[in-house]
Protein backbone atom coordinates (compact mmCIF):
# COMPACT_ATOMS: atom_id res chain seq x y z
CA UNK A 1 0.00 0.00 0.00
CA UNK A 2 1.04 3.47 -0.72
CA UNK A 3 1.48 6.19 1.87
CA UNK A 4 -1.48 8.03 0.37
CA UNK A 5 -3.78 5.03 0.90
CA UNK A 6 -2.55 4.59 4.47
CA UNK A 7 -3.20 8.28 5.25
CA UNK A 8 -6.69 8.11 3.73
CA UNK A 9 -7.53 4.92 5.66
CA UNK A 10 -6.16 6.44 8.88
CA UNK A 11 -8.31 9.53 8.34
CA UNK A 12 -11.36 7.39 7.64
CA UNK A 13 -10.80 5.34 10.82
CA UNK A 14 -10.26 8.54 12.83
CA UNK A 15 -13.46 10.12 11.47
CA UNK A 16 -15.44 6.94 12.12
CA UNK A 17 -14.15 6.95 15.72
CA UNK A 18 -15.15 10.60 16.14
CA UNK A 19 -18.64 9.88 14.77
CA UNK A 20 -19.08 6.88 17.07
CA UNK A 21 -17.92 8.91 20.07
CA UNK A 22 -20.25 11.79 19.11
CA UNK A 23 -23.21 9.39 18.76
CA UNK A 24 -22.43 7.85 22.15
CA UNK A 25 -22.25 11.23 23.89
CA UNK A 26 -25.42 12.43 22.16
CA UNK A 27 -27.44 9.31 22.98
CA UNK A 28 -26.40 9.24 26.64
CA UNK A 29 -27.23 12.90 27.22
CA UNK A 30 -30.62 12.56 25.51
CA UNK A 31 -31.62 9.47 27.50
CA UNK A 32 -30.98 11.05 30.91
CA UNK A 33 -34.16 11.47 32.93
CA UNK A 34 -35.18 15.02 33.43
CA UNK A 35 -37.22 16.15 36.41
CA UNK A 36 -38.67 19.52 37.15
CA UNK A 37 -36.81 21.33 39.89
CA UNK A 38 -39.12 22.53 42.62
CA UNK A 39 -37.51 25.18 44.74
CA UNK A 40 -40.65 26.25 46.58
CA UNK A 41 -43.81 24.46 47.49
CA UNK A 42 -47.04 25.71 45.96
CA UNK A 43 -49.14 27.96 48.16
CA UNK A 44 -52.20 26.22 49.59
CA UNK A 45 -55.33 27.61 48.09
CA UNK A 46 -57.95 28.93 50.47
CA UNK A 47 -60.82 26.54 51.02
CA UNK A 48 -64.21 27.83 50.02
CA UNK A 49 -67.25 27.11 52.16
CA UNK A 50 -68.83 25.31 49.21
CA UNK A 51 -65.88 22.86 49.11
CA UNK A 52 -66.04 21.90 52.79
CA UNK A 53 -67.56 18.54 53.55
CA UNK A 54 -70.48 18.72 55.89
CA UNK A 55 -70.46 15.55 57.96
CA UNK A 56 -73.47 14.27 59.82
CA UNK A 57 -71.86 12.62 62.84
CA UNK A 58 -74.75 10.15 63.14
CA UNK A 59 -73.85 8.80 59.69
CA UNK A 60 -70.12 8.52 60.35
CA UNK A 61 -68.39 5.20 60.91
CA UNK A 62 -64.72 5.43 61.85
CA UNK A 63 -62.24 2.60 61.30
CA UNK A 64 -59.00 2.76 63.30
CA UNK A 65 -56.37 0.53 61.69
CA UNK A 66 -53.71 -0.87 64.01
CA UNK A 67 -51.03 -3.56 64.29
CA UNK A 68 -51.55 -7.24 63.40
CA UNK A 69 -54.44 -6.51 60.99
CA UNK A 70 -56.67 -5.38 63.86
CA UNK A 71 -59.34 -2.79 63.27
CA UNK A 72 -61.09 -0.82 65.95
CA UNK A 73 -64.23 1.05 65.02
CA UNK A 74 -67.00 3.24 66.33
CA UNK A 75 -70.12 4.79 64.88
CA UNK A 76 -71.14 8.41 65.34
CA UNK A 77 -69.16 10.80 67.47
CA UNK A 78 -66.16 9.51 69.40
CA UNK A 79 -67.01 8.93 73.05
CA UNK A 80 -63.99 6.79 73.98
CA UNK A 81 -65.71 3.45 73.30
CA UNK A 82 -64.28 1.38 70.46
CA UNK A 83 -65.03 -2.12 69.20
CA UNK A 84 -62.38 -4.56 68.01
CA UNK A 85 -62.71 -6.43 64.71
CA UNK A 86 -60.54 -7.70 61.88
CA UNK A 87 -60.44 -7.62 58.13
CA UNK A 88 -62.55 -10.81 58.01
CA UNK A 89 -65.58 -8.99 59.43
CA UNK A 90 -65.08 -5.49 58.04
CA UNK A 91 -66.94 -6.28 54.80
CA UNK A 92 -70.03 -7.31 56.73
CA UNK A 93 -69.77 -4.17 58.87
CA UNK A 94 -69.64 -1.97 55.78
CA UNK A 95 -72.70 -3.75 54.34
CA UNK A 96 -74.55 -3.40 57.66
CA UNK A 97 -73.91 0.34 57.96
CA UNK A 98 -74.63 0.80 54.25
CA UNK A 99 -78.08 -0.72 54.83
CA UNK A 100 -78.78 0.96 58.20
CA UNK A 101 -77.71 4.55 57.44
CA UNK A 102 -79.13 6.82 54.77
CA UNK A 103 -76.63 6.74 51.90
CA UNK A 104 -76.64 10.55 51.71
CA UNK A 105 -75.43 10.79 55.33
CA UNK A 106 -73.12 7.76 55.35
CA UNK A 107 -69.38 8.48 55.63
CA UNK A 108 -66.63 6.00 56.43
CA UNK A 109 -63.59 7.58 58.05
CA UNK A 110 -60.33 5.65 57.93
CA UNK A 111 -57.55 6.40 60.41
CA UNK A 112 -54.28 4.57 60.92
CA UNK A 113 -51.98 4.48 63.91
CA UNK A 114 -48.21 4.12 63.57
CA UNK A 115 -48.37 0.34 63.95
CA UNK A 116 -50.66 -0.17 60.94
CA UNK A 117 -49.12 -1.18 57.64
CA UNK A 118 -49.60 0.20 54.15
CA UNK A 119 -51.20 -3.14 53.26
CA UNK A 120 -53.88 -2.48 55.92
CA UNK A 121 -54.75 0.85 54.29
CA UNK A 122 -54.96 -0.77 50.85
CA UNK A 123 -57.08 -3.64 52.22
CA UNK A 124 -59.65 -1.30 53.78
CA UNK A 125 -59.88 0.71 50.56
CA UNK A 126 -60.39 -2.57 48.67
CA UNK A 127 -63.24 -3.40 51.04
CA UNK A 128 -64.84 -0.03 50.26
CA UNK A 129 -64.72 -0.83 46.56
CA UNK A 130 -65.89 -4.44 46.96
CA UNK A 131 -68.87 -3.31 49.04
CA UNK A 132 -69.93 -0.59 46.58
CA UNK A 133 -69.23 2.41 48.79
CA UNK A 134 -69.29 5.33 46.35
CA UNK A 135 -66.34 7.68 46.07
CA UNK A 136 -66.76 10.64 48.36
CA UNK A 137 -68.30 8.48 51.09
CA UNK A 138 -64.98 7.45 52.61
CA UNK A 139 -61.89 9.42 53.52
CA UNK A 140 -58.59 8.90 55.27
CA UNK A 141 -57.67 11.42 57.95
CA UNK A 142 -55.25 11.69 60.86
CA UNK A 143 -55.91 9.71 64.01
CA UNK A 144 -56.35 11.77 67.20
CA UNK A 145 -54.51 11.36 70.49
CA UNK A 146 -57.75 10.38 72.24
CA UNK A 147 -58.32 7.58 69.72
CA UNK A 148 -54.75 6.32 70.17
CA UNK A 149 -55.27 6.41 73.93
CA UNK A 150 -58.48 4.34 73.56
CA UNK A 151 -56.64 1.77 71.42
CA UNK A 152 -53.87 1.51 74.03
CA UNK A 153 -56.44 1.17 76.85
CA UNK A 154 -58.25 -1.55 74.88
CA UNK A 155 -54.99 -3.46 74.44
CA UNK A 156 -54.20 -3.20 78.17
CA UNK A 157 -57.62 -4.59 79.13
CA UNK A 158 -57.12 -7.81 77.15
Amino acid sequence: MSKKTIVILSLAVFLAGVLILKEFVFSTTISKERAAQMTTLPEPRPEKDSEKIKLNSKGAVTFLLSANDIIYYYAGEFNGVIIKTGFDEVGQLIKKYNADINSKDLMFIIKTDKAATFKNAIDILDQMTLNNVPAGHYAEIEITEKEIESINNFKEMK
